[in-house]
């Protein structure tokens, strides 16, 4: 089974995420697209791990791609410290369509496979959760196979540059342009819930979150020594302390 990981700035938390892959799936592959900026990482100590960095823009220049977009919506993206997060992460995962051509598994980087993937149907072009927010309904890229030839057939894209959040459609977030496209047609969505199978760190709504942002905002340092941390058994004796330290980007993953 081939898994794909778009990484940005968080080497511990996919570092964590591929060794709980590998942990379900021993005979995985795993694709890390890296499009760090200033944490890339290193996966010399895997095997089965295909690496492309792209933290020089030499794969996907963002800077040219973005200046495709004269109209993109710059003030949003530097209010919300964003910078184009959603259209890069976008982009780099058409890319992974376009150049390897199989079906994969996609999984987000802030989060741990807990449950072996038994999703990966060749029947539907997409198997993901969904999500009804304030504007367009999306497939949930926190974890989704995509049946990249089907979608291929299907004339189907991943990244649709006219619907795209802050470039051209801001009711356009990550997935929403695929979930339109393949709930129209037969087999299209296999719709799963994305609870069953992985972690995810990035939601606010954690039970934790408040009393990790009263820490933020107290100044404590080491979060895991002041609030009970969520610990999760994925990969045999090994346990991962996750702790959200105020920002989606900004996470500790500890081994021990």
């Amino acid at each position: 089974m081939l898994f794909s990981v778009i990484h940005y700035n968080t080497p511990k938390l996919t570092s964590a995420l591929v060794d709980s892959i590998f942990k379900l799936h021993p005979d995985a592959e795993i694709i890390v697209f890296d499009n760090s900026d200033s944490r890339p990482i290193s996966c010399d100590k895997w095997h089965g791990v295909r690496y492309f960095d792209n933290t020089a823009g030499g794969i996907i220049n963002f800077q040219d791609e973005l200046a495709k977009f004269p109209r993109r919506n710059e003030d949003v993206e530097i209010r919300v410290g964003s910078s184009f997060g959603s259209a890069k992460h976008s982009m780099s995962v058409q890319w992974i369509m376009n150049n390897i051509g199989r079906p994969f598994v996609l999984i987000d980087s802030d989060a741990l496979l807990k449950k072996a993937v038994n999703f990966d149907d060749d029947r539907f072009a997409v198997a993901a959760d969904i999500e009804i927010g304030e504007f367009k309904i999306r497939a949930l890229p926190l974890i989704m196979y995509l049946n990249v030839p089907r979608l291929k057939d299907l004339y189907i894209d991943f990244f649709d540059p006219r619907r795209m959040i802050a470039l051209s459609d801001d009711r356009y977030d990550t997935g929403a342009s695929l979930f339109e496209d393949i709930h129209q047609v037969p087999n299209g969505l296999n719709r799963i819930s994305f609870a069953s199978y992985i972690f995810h760190y990035g939601s606010a709504s954690s039970s934790m979150y408040n009393d990790l942002v009263s820490c933020v905002n107290l100044g404590v340092e080491t979060l895991e020594q002041q609030v009970p941390a969520i610990q999760y058994d994925v990969v045999g004796a090994q346990r991962y302390s996750v702790v959200h330290v105020g920002s989606v980007e900004q996470y500790v993953a500890i081994l021990h």
